[in-house]
């Protein structure tokens, strides 16, 4: 990618940022790693943390993003560890803290519009297809590639 590129990218992410409260970035599998998308921006303009979402596809994770965004716009907040029922049809979710340790993998963007790594992500988490947990040994082991360790485990 030239400069020019990299600078129209820049310039409409922080357009997304000033007119919708956030930037969302999709990153495709790549066969070590399962895909992921997440936000640049919430914490900018609300101080809530951003987000990120793991082994969804790129619509799905979008609308949590933006269901997550206009929640916090609207002036909702979120707690670690607390299960909420209404992102997805008949399935909880919860959010665990991202540890700084990810962050070079993960939040290059977010590295780039903070100038460092001066921001907290949560990590949106949802269940598998049988109500099992990343942390439960019930959990599938595609669905545990799917949900990587992004948190402290405790």
């Amino acid at each position: 990618m030239n400069e020019d590129e990299e600078k129209q990218l820049e310039e409409k992410a922080l357009s997304n940022i000033e007119k919708n409260g956030c930037h969302i970035l999709h990153i495709t599998e790549d066969g070590d790693s399962p895909s992921f998308t997440y936000s640049i921006g919430i914490q900018k303009c609300t101080n809530a943390p951003e987000v990120i979402v793991t082994g969804l596809d790129s619509d799905m994770s979008h609308f949590l993003i933006n269901e997550y965004n206009y929640r916090i716009k609207d002036g909702e907040t979120f707690e670690v560890g607390k299960f909420y029922d209404e992102f997805l049809d008949g399935a909880k979710i919860t959010f665990k803290e991202v540890e700084l340790k990810h962050y070079p993998d993960y939040f290059g963007w977010g590295h780039w519009l903070y100038k460092g790594d001066d921001f907290k992500v949560l990590h949106l988490i949802w269940p598998d297809t049988n109500g099992a947990w990343p942390w439960e040994k019930k959990a599938s082991k595609g669905y545990r590639w799917n949900m990587p360790p992004l948190y402290k485990r405790t």
